[in-house]
C-alpha cells in the first residue's frame, strides 16, 4: 500500500480564492498577495468545480491502484456505510474502461488520473452526468508534479477520459470575471448552477498553483444522507 501511495499521494488541499470566500469548517482561504499570480499568468485554466467524491486511479505494472481522497482502495473494501458503498462499482468501472488507461500509458509514461467519482449526490443533485468517472487531473508519479492542465486534458480526452467542463483557458482581469463563472450553470444538471471553479496556474510543463471558488449559497453536503445512499443519474441531456 505504500507503494501505491506513492503513485497516487494524497492530491493537494486546495485553499479559496480571496474573493467573497464560501468556506465550511477547516478550510483554507488564500491570501491576496498569494493569489495575485492568477492575474500575471498567461497559463490559467479555469475550470467547472464538479461535487463528486474525489479519487484516483492508475494503471500500473498491468493492475489496477484505486484511491479515494484518504486511502488506496482493495478489491475487498468493506462497503458497509454509504460514504463506502458509493465506491462499490468502482473496480467493475475500471476494468470495463481498462483501454483507456492503456492508451494513456501509451501516449505518457509513469502517470495516474485524478477525478470525482459521481455515483452519490453530495452538495448537488446531477442528472445529466455522462459517466461515474470525471477526470481533472495527470499525475506523474515519476517528478512528483501534476502535468500542465492544457497537456492533461489533451492526453486524457484521447485516451477516452470524460473531463470536467472547460471554461477558459489564457489571462485572467478580474475577480468579477472569476465570479461570473462560479455563477453560471452545470452542463450536468437541470436543476441548478455549478459548485463553483476551479482554478490552475501553469507553466509549460506543470500545474504550479491551484485555487477554487466555490459560489455563494452552494452548502457542501447539503444532500448527503448518512443511511441512505442517494444517486446521481447517468444520462444525456
Amino acid at each position: 500500500m505504500k507503494e501505491f501511495k506513492k503513485i497516487l499521494p494524497d492530491y493537494p488541499r486546495t485553499e479559496h480564492f480571496p474573493w467573497k470566500p464560501n468556506t465550511s469548517r477547516d478550510d483554507l482561504v488564500a491570501s491576496r498577495e498569494e493569489a495575485a499570480v492568477v492575474f500575471i499568468s498567461n497559463d490559467v485554466e479555469i475550470t467547472e468545480k464538479v461535487d463528486g467524491a474525489q479519487c484516483a486511479m492508475a494503471l500500473y505494472e498491468g493492475h489496477p491502484v484505486i484511491r479515494n481522497s484518504n486511502h488506496i482502495l482493495a478489491k475487498g473494501y468493506v462497503k458497509d456505510t454509504p460514504a463506502k458503498k458509493q465506491f462499490a462499482s468502482i473496480f467493475n468501472w475500471f476494468y470495463e474502461n481498462k483501454h483507456k488507461f492503456e492508451k494513456l500509458n501509451e501516449l505518457i509514461d509513469n502517470v495516474g488520473v485524478y477525478g470525482e467519482w459521481m455515483v452519490a449526490q453530495h452538495g448537488l443533485e446531477y442528472d445529466c452526468l455522462p459517466d461515474k468517472f470525471i477526470a481533472f487531473d495527470l499525475y506523474n508519479y515519476q517528478t512528483k508534479e501534476f502535468v500542465c492542465s492544457k497537456i492533461a486534458r489533451q492526453l486524457m480526452e484521447e485516451s477516452g477520459f470524460v473531463t470536467v467542463p472547460l471554461l477558459y483557458y489564457g489571462r485572467i482581469y478580474s475577480y468579477d470575471q472569476l465570479e461570473a463563472w462560479a455563477n453560471e450553470s452545470s452542463p450536468f444538471t437541470t436543476r441548478g448552477k455549478r459548485e463553483g471553479i476551479y482554478i490552475k496556474v501553469n507553466d509549460k510543463r506543470w500545474v504550479k498553483q491551484r485555487f477554487k471558488m466555490v459560489r455563494q449559497g452552494f452548502v457542501q453536503g447539503s444532500l448527503w444522507d448518512h443511511k441512505k445512499l442517494k444517486k446521481n443519474k447517468f444520462t444525456s441531456c
